[in-house]
């Protein structure tokens, strides 16, 4: 292992100790008024809350009710293969305990393949660490701790880019495809291929897009063949979820003040990067994916998630590192922003008190 790789395996473990420190004196000190299902774990029981129970439900039952289509099943699949084995042992809660390693264990890879990304975009290596840096300390990426599928879809999103720019597409494409059946927005990853085949007009890559374009398909075929309705997935989200185009003005004033804070700021640093890499054309089929991404972000009814979505619109930590790179008073502002509010955020979502 080179030398760089291991700083920013040291930078992705403290991130992880930081995490896990919060979370276990946030759970003695603040006082939790309403909290609707707890693990039994010590400890594991902080990283499973809210959408944890959905995923584990799946990983351990399957989809049984109606409610539970509203998720793609990549994230629970994976969590089902160690739940087997350590119900063989009687562990209690296997799939909550299976859910937290699984997305620990696939958060270094995600920092892994995003510092080589970001090194194959701007060819420096400072700039590529420092980024690496906001990334693994940005205020939602307790995420990556969580039972949450953060850590997988920021893998086969990275990952997929990355196998891209390398001009590897047998691996590239598979990867793209199961981000398709992990997220509702997974698919999009076709737009960077569509993208090239427009400027190249090479066949491979507009088989490539069609491919990812139609992955989630292969989740509404299991749909149908077990519910005998190809679209339950709109049907649990219509009654469930109330997925629906809002105004995010509205919503983000009716939020607490802190949330207000992160969910602005982030806004802001997105339309930024936005502005500051529209000058490097290399980057433009990702921006306009991730551009893409975030009207879908800002304009759902997910906009109290914002900050928690902001994982995957990756031209923010680019355009932290960059601007860092240049001023060490930049760069510390934005770290004390980070370590503060992850701190904030972490201490907030164990305990089931809404922030990110």
């Amino acid at each position: 292992m080179s030398k760089e790789i291991k700083k920013i395996f040291l930078i992705a473990l403290l991130s992880r100790f930081l995490v896990f420190i919060t979370a276990i004196i946030s759970d003695f000190i603040i006082f939790k008024e309403s909290i609707p299902w707890r693990s039994p774990l010590p400890f594991f029981k902080l990283f499973a809350v809210w959408d944890s129970s959905y995923y584990s439900h799946i990983a351990v039952h399957g989809y049984t009710e109606l409610i539970y289509w509203g998720f793609y099943p990549l994230y629970s699949l994976l969590v089902k293969v160690p739940y087997h084995i350590l119900s063989i042992f009687n562990v209690p809660d296997p799939a909550v305990i299976s859910g937290f390693f699984i997305s620990n264990i696939l958060f270094f890879p995600v920092v892994y393949y995003f510092y080589k990304l970001t090194k194959l975009f701007f060819e420096n290596e400072k700039i590529s660490f420092i980024s690496t840096i906001f990334f693994c300390f940005f205020p939602s990426s307790v995420f990556f701790s969580a039972v949450y599928s953060e850590s997988i879809f920021l893998l086969l999103i990275v990952s997929s880019i990355y196998y891209i720019e390398r001009g590897d597409l047998k691996i590239s494409v598979p990867l793209a495809i199961l981000s398709g059946i992990t997220r509702p927005v997974g698919f999009l990853i076709f737009i960077p291929f569509i993208y090239k085949f427009l400027k190249s007009r090479e066949r491979k890559y507009f088989i490539s897009s069609i491919l990812i374009f139609f992955s989630p398909i292969i989740f509404f075929l299991y749909s149908y063949f077990n519910t005998g309705n190809l679209f339950i997935y709109f049907l649990s989200k219509s009654v469930y979820w109330q997925n629906k185009l809002s105004n995010p003005i509205g919503f983000i004033m009716d939020l607490e003040i802190i949330n207000q804070i992160t969910i602005l700021f982030s806004i802001l640093l997105y339309l930024l990067s936005l502005k500051y890499f529209l000058r490097k054309k290399s980057l433009y089929p990702y921006l306009i994916y991730f551009t893409i991404l975030f009207l879908i972000y800002l304009f759902s009814n997910s906009i109290p998630s914002f900050v928690r979505y902001s994982l995957t619109l990756l031209p923010i930590f680019w355009f932290m590192g960059k601007v860092s790179s240049k001023n060490k008073y930049v760069k510390f502002g934005f770290l004390l922003y980070c370590i503060i509010f992850l701190v904030i955020g972490t201490s907030m979502f164990v305990n089931w008190y809404y922030f990110i």
